[in-house]
């Protein structure tokens, strides 16, 4: 079996960040425990290439114009009732039904924390291994007992992984949906929900879906994001959505019970004011508030705002919004200039064997490819070095050290996954910014 990899995501000493500095780990080829053939690749754990050369296409650019005085106004007002009619416009829902909070993870794990309570004090949450290691860690350091499930090639769930999660006794599903949104299997979802398993969505990928796509109403549980790297292209942010009134109310008001516990308003008021200072900061100087970025507590379970304010910082409520209705303007010239990158991509890269994903329903957020993993490194150092960033999602859960302990499926589509995705530039925003498919494209053909 493959050597796990030794992990600590907030040591900066540790061998994970020196990992992250461009070291690989090498997956030999031989048997894991259930007898499952492990991938022979090389692995890069940098997963974003930033070019040392001045960066000619970012993968997330930061589009449009946010004033330092819609800043200030955001603290005496917020448009948070804008972006929560938005938000249940896509649920068909209330209010009521929505919590928002810094992130998608932040209020994740207060709903298991509050599950948890429900539950006698003990949590089972089945995932996928090819997963978001940042919100699996505060999954896990919340107290939540964690087993991995394994992928199909079209990048869902089977009948024998949910059969592997009653097994384990799990009370919660989370189920991604990557890169884009696709329909997920309803026999698959019904036999989670007859053994009382609670099925959350992960639309971190596909929030909010693009016209003429939309969701397969009624939802289940639903989290999602606005961060950068999202299809929203936002700041920060995420909450989620309850189908159920009488749940979110119980969890919206043991969130508030924590909040007032905690600190003083004045206390909470301030982080929250030096938290905008610090994001106006890094849209207009990334390098300057690197400098000064605000220490991270030594837990990777982030906190909800106890301001207050609605959960959501008003600031990033409002770049949400903007970004929101920039998105939507966009995307009839976004879809066409996608279009036009996949058949490129698929012509200049044929004698590669590149692929695309399986199809989605909508525009994807992310323009995600497979590539062999024997050319997949090349590839991206190809591109890093004309000054166009790459990455690729996720390092499997079951192959890093803080996961070693989880009960899990043999992995070799996760590992077949993590070793060929790339991700290229090509965001809305770059629609927006008029960084075409076109400025990319001519550099494609030069890669060998």
């Amino acid at each position: 079996m493959a050597p796990p990899i030794n992990q600590n995501i907030f040591d900066k000493s540790g061998p994970r960040f020196k990992a992250q500095q461009g070291q690989k780990i090498i997956w030999n080829h031989n048997e894991d425990e259930n007898g499952s053939d492990c991938l022979d690749s090389n692995i890069d754990l940098q997963n974003i290439r930033y070019p040392d050369c001045p960066v000619r296409m970012p993968l997330y650019p930061l589009a449009g114009h946010f004033s330092g005085k819609s800043a200030i106004r955001s603290f005496f007002y917020s448009k948070s009732d804008v972006l929560n009619n938005l938000i249940c416009c896509v649920f068909g829902s209330s209010a009521q039904q929505v919590l928002l909070g810094e992130s998608g993870t932040a209020t994740l794990v207060y709903w298991l924390e509050w599950l948890q309570l429900q539950n006698g004090g003990r949590l089972s949450v089945a995932l996928p291994s090819f997963f978001c290691e940042e919100t699996a860690l505060a999954i896990r350091d919340q107290g939540s007992h964690i087993v991995l499930l394994e992928l199909s090639e079209d990048l869902q769930l089977s009948h024998a992984s949910i059969d592997f999660a009653i097994q384990h006794g799990c009370n919660v599903l989370i189920w991604p949906n990557y890169f884009g949104y696709r329909l997920r299997n309803q026999n698959i979802l019904r036999k989670a929900r007859e053994n009382s398993i609670l099925v959350v969505f992960d639309e971190a990928h596909t929030f909010p879906p693009a016209q003429p796509c939309s969701y397969e109403l009624p939802q289940e549980i639903t989290l999602f994001s606005f961060g950068v790297n999202k299809p929203l292209a936002g700041i920060s942010g995420g909450g989620m959505y309850f189908p159920d009134p009488v749940m979110a109310s119980q969890i919206n008001n043991f969130i508030e019970s924590k909040r007032r516990s905690r600190r003083s308003t004045f206390m909470a008021v301030t982080d929250d004011t030096k938290n905008v200072v610090y994001t106006r900061l890094r849209w207009i100087s990334p390098q300057f508030a690197s400098l000064i970025r605000p220490k991270h507590i030594a837990s990777s379970v982030p906190h909800i705002s106890d301001t207050p304010f609605p959960a959501m910082n008003h600031y990033h409520s409002e770049v949400a919004v903007a970004r929101w209705r920039l998105r939507r303007e966009t995307m009839p010239a976004h879809l066409e200039y996608v279009a036009v990158l996949q058949s490129e991509v698929l012509k200049l890269w044929s004698t590669f064997s590149v692929s695309m994903l399986s199809p989605t329903c909508d525009v994807p957020a992310m323009f995600t490819i497979r590539a062999p993993s024997k050319i997949r490194y090349s590839l991206s150092e190809a591109l890093r070095e004309q000054g166009i960033q790459t990455a690729w999602h996720f390092y499997p859960l079951h192959r890093l050290t803080s996961f070693q302990d989880c009960p899990r499926e043999a992995m070799p589509v996760s590992d077949q996954l993590a070793s060929e995705v790339l991700t290229l530039p090509c965001q809305w925003a770059h629609t927006m910014l008029k960084m075409t498919p076109l400025y990319l494209l001519p550099q494609f053909a030069n890669i060998s």
